[in-house]
């Protein structure tokens, strides 16, 4: 059980109004904390977690690719 626990990898992603942390494994995203909740409550779109449109999950995606982001991106 140790060694799938050392593969996770949790990435915080910051702006300016929300925080976010993403567990990940072997390039996939497994969960999401967003503090960005009432926001995405407010357009109706946080029924099933977080849509492939997010900025955040977006923004993930690209760290992921080794791509720069318009977010803080701090890697744990």
């Amino acid at each position: 059980m140790p060694e799938l626990q050392q593969k996770n990898k949790h990435l915080i992603i910051k702006s300016r109004k929300a925080v976010v942390v993403a567990e990940i494994s072997d390039g996939k995203i497994l969960r999401v904390y967003c503090d960005n909740w009432q926001r995405c409550n407010e357009a109706g779109i946080l029924k099933n977690g977080c849509p492939a449109y997010c900025e955040f999950i977006i923004a993930i995606k690209q760290h992921l690719k080794g791509k720069p982001s318009k977010f803080s991106i701090k890697e744990l």
